[in-house]
């Protein structure tokens, strides 16, 4: 199932497809002005060093792809600085060291965010190795050091 949604990594059409995630306070939901379709509300929780909503199972071969394009809209009046980082299998059994996977980080305002990363970018992320990108294991977005719980709804996450 899967794989028929490419380029689509991440649907919302049912709540099944919250067993993808794992985060905190999760829903799928329909909010008109967001998106004309449905969307992952997450909440990014406060007092807390990192918090996180990570995208566990997707289509996990990104050869042949040129960019990963995010949409994410902030709900609130606060900027949030939010991080990503994209690991392989190479990671998760190694070490797990902060130079060796994909690792970016950019402000959110309150409205929708349109993020695209070039996958070369990713594949070239790591210090001494390239990642593995036809063999990828998660993405997880997180925030650090929040002063109060966040709300963010994914609109879209596929490959070009």
């Amino acid at each position: 199932m899967i794989n028929a949604r490419l380029p689509v990594l991440a649907a919302f059409d049912s709540d099944d497809d919250l067993n993808n995630w794992t985060g905190e306070s999760l829903s799928i939901l329909k909010i008109d002005q967001i998106s004309s379709g449905k969307v992952l509300k997450a909440t990014l929780i406060a007092n807390q060093q990192y918090t996180n909503l990570t995208l566990n199972n997707f289509h996990k071969d990104w050869e042949g792809y040129h960019t990963l394009n995010i949409s994410v809209y902030l709900e609130g009046n606060d900027n949030v600085k939010l991080c990503i980082k994209i690991t392989d299998m190479i990671n998760d059994i190694g070490n797990q060291t902060y130079d060796d996977r994909f690792n970016y980080c950019t402000l959110l305002t309150p409205k929708t965010n349109n993020i695209v990363i070039p996958v070369n970018d990713i594949r070239t992320s790591p210090e001494l190795r390239y990642l593995d990108i036809t063999n990828l294991s998660q993405i997880t977005f997180f925030a650090m050091n929040l002063l109060s719980n966040k709300t963010v709804y994914i609109r879209a996450i596929e490959l070009q």
